[in-house]
């Protein structure tokens, strides 16, 4: 069985630094293959946030929603106790281990039809080390990345604490995240969630020209103003029209404005009533059709044209839906092939992680992302929503 590991090994070093699907997916993919598993997840502990792994890598042979949460439980208890746990959560069977390397602590969580045999528990202390030393190396060559990404939320995390919104009261039939990184320590986007009488979800995701702390000037401002409008006005187009009125003198004193989209959620009809002021169009993974669907319908940005109309649309969003909100930082972040990741790689990935929740999902996509994409010249920021 050692010289099964090595075999294994081998092949993981190659793929690891080969493969063009990432160092981590090779990691569960393989594991999935040698070990006959159903499912595969590596999570990454986050020093910054306690209690706040990330999702690096998910591999799966066929529909397992049921683990979902469970699975996410198991990274949690593994990377506090450091302890080697196995069990079922019928009706699959799990064996999850604790990867403490030099630099990096993470959990492997292995799901499988079968229990796990005696032997493996054996091999599971040899395999565990070795893939421990493996991540180290695999995260230390994209340390400089890393290292960028614990600075901007080291210094942005005022200001997600006053200014991002707060998910904690969102109707618990419908899952919701976001994730907001700066291209500087101050960024231009700003995203928000409001929540209104009767259960309706208000959602919007904007943008403002510029970086740094013109940008964030612009956003603090649009933000203010955004939210008092909000609280009197409950049809989309009519707030954009009046948030454009309102604010386009003190944007074209700055030339500067404003792309955004705002959305209000019905979770008990299922509707999405939404306007669009120049933002990028949204997307929606439909689950019973098992394709990605663009949100149409788009007028001026803010800032654009005094006394601008705005048109609301509708759209349907059924159980198990995914729609997915964003800045141009995420649609045109760029590999070292100068390859933008697009609609396309975020497509791709509402399909890949389409079984996790809004948190879940959201992880998926900003690991995908700094797999592949090593630098960010805009901010970068999205919501989704799972129905």
């Amino acid at each position: 069985m050692i010289n099964h590991l090595d075999r294994l090994f081998s092949t993981l070093y190659e793929r690891c630094f080969e493969s063009s699907e990432g160092p981590f997916t090779s990691i569960g993919n393989e594991l999935i293959n040698t070990f006959k598993l159903a499912a595969v997840s590596l999570w990454l502990d986050n020093p910054q946030v306690e209690s706040a792994p990330s999702r690096i890598a998910f591999s799966y042979t066929r529909d397992i929603s049921e683990i979902t949460e469970n699975d996410r439980s198991l990274a949690l208890q593994i990377l506090q106790s450091k302890e080697t746990l196995s069990g079922t959560y019928s009706p699959m069977h799990y064996f999850a281990l604790p990867l403490m390397g030099k630099h990096t602590n993470s959990s492997l969580i292995l799901w499988s039809d079968n229990p796990f045999s005696m032997e493996f528990a054996d091999l599971s202390v040899n395999l565990g080390e070795r893939l421990a030393k493996l991540i180290d190396l695999v995260v230390g060559l994209n340390a400089p990345n890393m290292q960028r990404v614990s600075r901007e939320l080291q210094a942005t995390w005022f200001f997600q604490q006053q200014l991002m919104p707060n998910i904690q009261n969102v109707d618990q039939t419908s899952s919701i995240a976001y994730r907001v990184l700066p291209a500087h320590e101050l960024g231009g986007d700003y995203l928000d969630i409001l929540l209104y009488p009767g259960g309706s979800i208000g959602l919007t995701v904007a943008d403002a020209m510029g970086k740094g702390v013109p940008g964030a000037f612009v956003m603090l401002v649009a933000r203010t103003m955004f939210r008092m409008l909000a609280k009197d006005i409950d049809l989309p187009s009519k707030i954009l029209y009046e948030l454009n009125n309102q604010f386009i003198s003190e944007l074209t004193q700055l030339d500067s404005f404003v792309t955004q989209f705002f959305g209000i959620y019905q979770p008990k009809q299922g509707k999405l009533i939404y306007a669009n002021a120049g933002h990028n169009l949204p997307l929606i993974w439909r689950k019973n059709e098992s394709r990605v669907s663009v949100l149409t319908g788009r007028g001026i940005a803010i800032g654009g044209k005094e006394n601008a109309e705005y048109e609301s649309y509708s759209a349907d969003l059924n159980k198990g839906d995914i729609l997915i909100v964003f800045s141009d930082g995420l649609k045109e972040i760029k590999d070292h092939k100068n390859r933008e990741f697009g609609i396309e790689g975020i497509s791709q990935s509402l399909k890949k992680f389409q079984e996790y929740d809004a948190e879940g999902i959201c992880d998926g996509l900003i690991n995908t992302v700094m797999r592949q994409c090593d630098k960010q010249s805009d901010d970068m920021s999205f919501l989704v929503l799972k129905a």
